[in-house]
């Protein structure tokens, strides 16, 4: 669940952009240059708002007129980039940057070291990627797209042009299985972006007065300039944006089956996938579980959320259940999830959560996560719970019982680690030191979606079904 991101320096003429597959004069909706923006300093502010994707690495890389300037380490942006790097990233006035790709990631392959973005054998290709292929005999399974691409690319010519480079897309389409969501850097050509051919993984793009923006998610896309639209890369689809235009290519058997765990857990709030604002589907979950409740006949004092990505659905159900939400717990920023092993995940919870347990004894209080993985944060927060006394303590999870390896990008690979696996409610409850654990139910949550998104083939649900 990386986040990646793109941006060519250009400005639109005519307020639009066009693909020369239009009928319109790709004349009149050409693109030109404008080197007053700095590159490295864009990516950076896009890395930013999409690095709750990932904190184990960082990196960006440049294309200016000469060369590929590429710079990435270990450890959250911040600490990887400062303005030094970037301005020696940019370039100098003569050799200014024009386009640039960053990364900022989530290590689910390969060891910690090995950042994105990375370079061909050339050093005039540069990747970054999101998701997880299959990948036998390679350490990073992004050098296997890399390198896919490559030898496609220089197999029948050495010149890189439109439909070797199209031809190399759709050999990765055809041969690489898993989720894959692409930006390549290709050194005096453009930024060429793609999606697989189900959409497992989000990227969108935008075309604004002051040059193109590419990201995993749409919060990281400046919206504040005039024209903006944000635009989804559709399942199969590859598009080349160069400085003077951009060209699009479908595949064929392609169809939109995105990540249900991206509106549950791993996207912001503020943005937008596949036409979806994660906000409303967060409060379509509260709403479906509230109904499940009520059926139930729980008597309820408090909705208590583990935040912050439950608390759009907590009030939700709180609202549908006409009872009071009441955060009682805070945090310290960060995320326990993404980090790669379970003693530090353990460690982290310890200092996570921050409560407030004045209002709290005698009463019955509902408390909802969004999904209930290992159980070790939300048995943390029980055990925290009861020393203000409460009456009962029931937990609910927005998602549907977390039971089977994820193979696309989620660091779920062991389900003997998995709270659920094998386990009734019941026997959760009693782990976990609870009256009762309530969950969501898949094909609910999956129909909801598809009503706000009708395009929608299916949901990618791995973690719950196990169908790969």
């Amino acid at each position: 669940m990386c986040g990646i991101c793109g941006y060519i320096c250009i400005t639109a003429k005519g307020n639009s952009t066009k693909s020369t597959s239009d009928d319109a004069d790709n004349a009149n909706n050409s693109l030109h240059m404008n080197d007053i923006n700095n590159v490295s300093s864009k990516i950076k502010v896009m890395l930013e708002k999409i690095q709750h994707r990932g904190y184990d690495g960082s990196g960006i890389a440049v294309s200016n007129k000469t060369c590929i300037k590429n710079f990435s380490n270990i450890g959250k942006l911040d600490n990887v980039f400062n303005k030094t790097i970037l301005n020696d990233l940019n370039g100098t006035y003569e050799s200014k940057s024009l386009y640039g790709i960053g990364h900022t990631r989530y290590q689910t392959h390969g060891k910690l070291e090995l950042v994105q973005p990375i370079l061909n054998k050339y050093k005039n290709i540069a990747l970054v990627h999101n998701g997880h292929v299959n990948a036998q005999n390679y350490e990073l399974d992004s050098q296997y797209i890399l390198d896919v691409f490559e030898d496609n690319m220089y197999e029948t010519s050495d010149v890189i042009n439109e439909s070797n480079i199209f031809n190399s897309v759709e050999k990765i389409f055809k041969t690489i299985m898993g989720a894959y969501s692409c930006i390549i850097l290709i050194h005096n050509v453009g930024l060429l972006i793609f999606r697989d051919p189900k959409g497992i993984r989000p990227l969108s793009y935008s075309v604004t007065d002051d040059g193109i923006y590419i990201a995993s998610e749409s919060c990281a896309i400046d919206t504040s300039t005039i024209n903006t639209d944000i635009i989804d890369v559709l399942p199969g689809e590859a598009i080349l944006f160069k400085p003077d235009n951009m060209i699009k290519y479908q595949t064929t058997n392609s169809y939109l089956s995105p990540c249900i765990f991206e509106y549950i857990y791993l996207a912001h709030p503020k943005s937008v996938l596949d036409k979806i604002s994660v906000a409303k589907a967060r409060e379509e979950f509260g709403k479906l579980l509230g109904n499940k409740i009520k059926k139930l006949n729980l008597q309820l004092d408090y909705v208590v959320p583990v935040p912050d990505s439950s608390c759009i659905a907590a009030k939700s159900l709180a609202q549908c259940l006409d009872i009071e939400y009441n955060r009682i717990i805070d945090i310290n920023p960060g995320r326990t999830f993404i980090l790669p092993t379970q003693e530090k995940r353990k460690e982290a919870i310890k200092k996570k959560f921050i409560f407030n347990l004045n209002k709290i004894k005698g009463k019955n209080i509902f408390i909802l996560d969004d999904s209930i993985v290992r159980g070790s944060t939300i048995s943390h927060i029980v055990e925290n719970i009861k020393l203000g006394n409460p009456n009962k303590i029931y937990v609910g999870s927005t998602s549907p019982q977390v039971i089977h390896k994820n193979i696309f990008g989620i660091s779920v690979p062991d389900t003997s680690k998995l709270i659920a696996y094998d386990r009734s409610c019941e026997e959760i409850a009693s782990i976990i030191g609870v009256d009762k654990v309530i969950y969501q139910d898949l094909n609910e949550m999956k129909q909801s979606l598809k009503l706000l998104n009708k395009n929608i083939y299916d949901f990618e649900c791995c973690l719950f079904d196990g169908k790969y």
